[in-house]
């Protein structure tokens, strides 16, 4: 299952090409990346071998989909603001929604199609359609929001760096789909965090990723970056891939790091 992940474009042997490549649809599926275009031209090329009329509908900067189902009906999609939860097991929040929702973070008057009327799905028509499409099976054959939303309270722990502990060994036991890549994990992550009632852990954890900067083609990792009680700042790596994690020195963030790190 695709990744958006323009960490790939920017850290990887001839990144300047990459984004161009991924723009083939079959190059993405292979690689497990891409960009907007990609999973676009993936949807509406999947609309076509479903006999689905379908096109992709383009911004300045960002490409979706407008989908036609057989009774003449339009709907909006956007499958790259899905893709990270999708592999968690959460609901979608860019499927067949309003028009009024959708146009909330897309630009309909940029893709000339401001004028259109389009449908949209209720919440039980979209699990009754998740369900038939088997993408709950994985999941105990519910959606993971509930679960997900409550993963950064109750840590146990008296101190930020011990609930910081708890809360990867909770990342770690996560169900997931698709080949989730660091930037699928930070996303979700960082929304756990936004839901979290422990609102001075939610803020005193910061979540990103990084590579090493002497091995660029190593995969990357989340880091997890803390001020304690002290006000000492601890970092914790996290190799999404073997679900191993491991306090790090600043000397290691400072050293051996690439730039996009903020220490």
């Amino acid at each position: 299952m695709l990744s958006y992940d323009l960490n790939i474009l920017s850290y990887t042997e001839n990144a300047g090409i990459h984004e161009k490549y991924s723009r083939n649809i079959f190059t993405a599926i292979s690689n497990n990346w891409g960009i907007c275009a990609s999973f676009a031209g993936i949807y509406d090329y999947l609309c076509y071998k479903c006999d689905l009329d379908s096109r992709v509908l383009s911004e300045d900067d960002h490409d979706y989909v407008l989908i036609t189902d057989s009774d003449e009906k339009d709907y909006l999609t956007d499958p790259t603001f899905d893709s990270a939860r999708i592999k968690f097991g959460l609901k979608t929040r860019n499927y067949a929604i309003s028009k009024e929702n959708f146009g909330k973070t897309h630009d309909l008057k940029e893709a000339e199609v401001d004028e259109y009327d389009f449908c949209d799905l209720t919440e039980s028509e979209l699990e009754e359609l998740d369900k038939s499409i088997g993408y709950l099976e994985h999941f105990g054959g519910n959606y993971t929001d509930d679960i997900l939303e409550k993963l950064a309270d109750n840590l146990d722990g008296k101190t930020i760096t011990e609930k910081t502990i708890n809360f990867i060994n909770r990342i770690k036991e996560l169900k997931t789909i698709g080949r989730p890549t660091d930037s699928d994990y930070v996303e979700i992550i960082k929304w756990i965090l936004s839901k979290s009632s422990d609102i001075e852990f939610a803020k005193k954890l910061e979540v990103s990723s990084f590579v090493y900067e002497d091995n660029k083609e190593s995969p990357r990792r989340v880091l997890f970056k803390i001020l304690d009680e002290d006000g000492i700042k601890k970092y914790f790596e996290f190799d999404y891939k073997t679900k191993m994690y491991d306090e790090i020195s600043e000397e290691t963030i400072l050293g051996k790091l690439d730039k996009e790190i903020s220490i």
